[in-house]
């Protein structure tokens, strides 16, 4: 039987031909009692190695200490190694070298045997792996921690990759957790390493552990991004949650290139990964700008979004398209911290540099007593000057050009200064620093002010649009009010002799006077926008270019003398509208 694939076979690519990853198969982990002991062990030789490192030379202490706990978290896997993806974080506490190293942790496990994996994914279906696959690779395509990945066929010929818990898992996860909980406590009574915020840090590990040992936190992320990805224009693989539960995720198969890929072939044979691009119209640019913009619209418009875009998350389409996967570290933000953090990104694109550090102080609050608030202002400009200036060079690695080399330096100000750490700040910057990653692999001549600038126009047109909307279906919705008030307003249409009116009616006058003058506004607000785009001399002569009014107007995206006239006559016709029912009533 033919393969089938859910995903337009338009789309996909042809195959760059890398050396398959193949596995070492070993028995699973035992939840054994004795696993404290274990992890006691293991620590105090961690104890030991750091100590020893506190010897190297000063310029190499921290990136050694970094590698030695790199390893460790390596080692023991699953929980720790999202412990140390959130001490990566911690650019507020830790050297950029430690941090650095970190972000180098990679998920070195084998695979466990296929006949366990079968058992689960039998128990999973209610029936034999037949019954429902006409095809399974008992060789898995992908191996983690804590789960792995098989290739299968249904009988209607789909690609299937189904993702398979690790016996022991969870059993593992509540020893280790526990054992983990003991020490933060103890720190956090003792009063050490207050920075650290001990409790918070394990309330955030148990929250990403716990979604990612159910399987229908992650089904159901993907059922999420599958639409709202859709409107970034990027493809999310179909699930079958019919297949699917705790401890099994079966997904559509996509017959790509994940971006690690591609980059295994740019250092083997650059010649052969740039033919490659070339022979499926794939342009970097363009993909970077894809992925930059879409991070954005999922934290500041759609507040969901995708928290792990590493290389092997990405996958590489024809025609400068992308695919994502693995859905487990999907998650959200604050929505009146997000909305301030936008406003910062959107001064920093717009070079309003002052703006963009006063925000930075409004969502770093609370302020340290007795501190010197102008001076940390002043060095927060100094530090987004000098990245801006950075960003124009190319020359210079996109590690310094990036927003979490922003974003690191501005934290170093505020620990020099004492603020609080801000935990969305950090969550935030892991989420674009793992993006900066993939960037620099895919499109290293990236320039982040203009990536931020397009995305701001974008965002300013897609509200444009939606604020059309409402003020169109204004009417209707003031009619959809009407029942709740129209029954007391002919109950009291008799009392003549009453002197003051209803409170509906209140209501009404005032929800349509409100009306009236946003409509007549959006009106006027049209015509400066046609004076300031199509006729600028006239414009220049009547407002000054530095005033409030003309920075208002000029976010205004191009637009066409028609549709200002449109959208002018359109608002004036809705005034008039409430304006005759006002005088009606």
């Amino acid at each position: 039987m033919a393969a089938y694939v859910v995903l337009d076979p338009k789309l996909i690519p042809t195959p760059l031909v890398v050396k398959k990853q193949s596995f070492e198969r070993k028995p699973p982990a035992r939840a054994s009692l004795l696993r404290p002991l274990i992890l006691a062990w293991i620590s105090a030789g961690l104890v030991a190695r750091l100590v020893s490192a506190g010897f190297a030379p000063a310029s190499e202490r921290s990136s050694k200490r970094g590698a030695i706990v790199r390893e460790y978290f390596e080692h023991l896997g699953g929980m720790w190694l999202k412990l140390g993806q959130l001490l990566a974080m911690r650019v507020d506490v830790f050297s950029k070298e430690f941090c650095n190293e970190l972000t180098e942790l990679q998920d070195r496990v084998s695979a466990f045997d296929t006949a366990t994996a079968r058992k689960i994914i039998e128990a999973q279906i209610g029936a034999p792996i037949t019954a429902a696959f006409a095809n399974f690779k008992d060789e898995p395509i992908g191996a983690a921690s804590l789960a792995q990945v098989h290739k299968a066929q249904f009988h209607d010929g789909t690609l299937v990759a189904i993702k398979v818990l690790r016996p022991n898992a969870d059993r593992l996860f509540q020893i280790d957790f526990a054992w983990l909980r003991a020490w933060f406590s103890l720190l956090d009574r003792l009063d050490l390493g207050r920075s650290f915020n001990w409790l918070e840090m394990l309330q955030e590990v148990h929250t990403l552990i716990e979604e990612e040992l159910d399987y229908s936190h992650e089904l159901a992320a993907i059922e999420q991004m599958r639409v709202t990805l859709a409107a970034h224009g990027i493809y999310v693989p179909k699930p079958f949650p019919e297949y699917s539960g705790r401890r099994v995720l079966v997904m559509e198969f996509i017959p790509g290139v994940t971006i690690a890929e591609y980059i295994r072939m740019q250092r083997v044979d650059p010649a052969r990964a740039e033919a490659w691009l070339d022979e499926n119209d794939i342009d970097r640019r363009e993909v970077a700008r894809v992925l930059c913009s879409s991070l954005l619209r999922q934290m500041f418009e759609d507040n969901v979004c995708h928290g792990d875009l590493h290389p092997g998350n990405i996958m590489l389409l024809r025609d400068s398209r992308v695919a994502l996967l693995d859905f487990g570290t999907v998650g959200s933000f604050d929505a009146e911290f997000t909305s301030v953090y936008r406003l910062y990104l959107t001064a920093i694109a717009m070079g309003n540099i002052g703006e963009a550090a006063d925000l930075m102080l409004w969502i770093s609050k609370p302020l340290p007593p007795d501190i010197e608030i102008n001076r940390v202002r002043r060095e927060i400009m100094t530090s987004l000057r000098n990245w801006r200036a950075r960003t124009r060079q190319t020359s210079i690695g996109v590690e310094k050009r990036s927003l979490s080399s922003s974003s690191e330096e501005i934290g170093q100000i505020m620990i020099k200064y004492g603020f609080e750490s801000n935990w969305s700040i950090l969550k935030l910057g892991r989420t674009y620093s793992t993006l900066d990653m993939t960037l620099n692999a895919i499109y290293p001549e990236v320039n982040y002010p203009d990536l931020l600038e397009g995305y701001y126009r974008g965002f300013i047109r897609r509200r444009i649009k939606s604020s059309i909307k409402d003020l169109a279906t204004l009417p209707l919705r003031i009619m959809d009010y009407a029942p709740l008030f129209l029954p007391q307003l002919r109950a009291s249409s008799f009392e003549y002799s009453r002197p003051k009116p209803s409170s509906a009616q209140v209501f009404v006058q005032w929800l349509l006077r409100h009306a009236r003058l946003l409509l007549t506004s959006a009106a006027i607000f049209m015509l400066a926008v046609y004076y300031a785009q199509h006729r600028p001399a006239t414009w220049s002569r009547l407002f000054s270019p530095e005033g409030a009014v003309s920075g208002l107007v000029e976010r205004v995206p191009s637009t066409s003398p028609a549709l200002c006239l449109i959208l002018g006559l359109v608002a004036l016709y809705l005034a008039w509208s409430a304006h005759r029912a006002i005088r009606k009533r």
